[in-house]
């Protein structure tokens, strides 16, 4: 049984952080994509592969304490790759939660026993349409992505899939989206977690940038 039946609206409030891989070559390392359903913050990482892996783990560990959220849904895929990844990124988040209350003993501070409460949840089988948020999120981070792309290689040439600029490129889409794009509330994903719009200035990817030393 679920464990949204019969929790209402005190279930359905808790933020969603819903996680799929876009479509890549075989062969070719995946592109992990998650989103935050109450900030819009996405997260966009080549990861070394589809499932549990050390870097997705961290990457999603990463993104999530970043949001500041004192508890979260997960929603995946019911692939077995996403449920491991699930499971694992659980057991991480349970980590940071022992390591956040052994520094507050030692604070002599008030103890948080449930810092990061976590509830899974995963798309019913054969139903990609069910992880709906986690769909359009690969979409638009993806369109980002490809725009980046094109712009890119109309000054350099084509960018080899494995090239370290690639990985960049994707981070940089990610942040560009959550830092600028705005929501239907006004806001920004940035300003959903700092209070205040992002007003640093951004050149573009690729840009040569001269600077004087002081």
């Amino acid at each position: 049984r679920s464990p949204s039946r019969g929790l209402g609206d005190v279930y359905k409030r808790q933020p969603l952080i819903a996680f799929d891989y876009a479509r890549t070559k075989l062969g070719v390392r995946p592109i992990l994509i998650a989103k935050c359903s109450k900030t819009g913050n996405v997260l966009m990482r080549k990861v070394s592969k589809k499932g549990f892996c050390e870097d997705a783990v961290h990457f999603m560990t990463e993104f999530i304490l970043s949001l500041g959220h004192t508890r979260i849904r997960i929603k995946n895929d019911p692939e077995q790759s996403a449920l491991d990844l699930r499971n694992e990124l659980i057991k991480a988040l349970k980590r940071e939660n022992m390591k956040i209350d052994l520094e507050a003993v030692e604070e002599g501070s008030k103890v948080d026993h449930d810092l990061i409460q976590i509830i899974p949840e995963r798309s019913a089988v054969g139903s990609k349409q069910s992880n709906g948020m986690a769909e359009r999120a690969v979409q638009m981070c993806m369109n980002m992505a490809k725009a980046l792309i094109l712009d890119l290689e109309e000054k350099i040439g084509k960018i080899p899939y494995e090239s370290p600029l690639m990985d960049w490129l994707l981070v940089h889409a990610a942040e560009t989206l959550n830092r600028m794009r705005v929501m239907a509330n006004g806001k920004t994903p940035y300003q959903m977690i700092k209070g205040r719009r992002f007003d640093r200035p951004i050149v573009k990817l690729g840009e040569l940038v001269w600077y004087k030393r002081a």
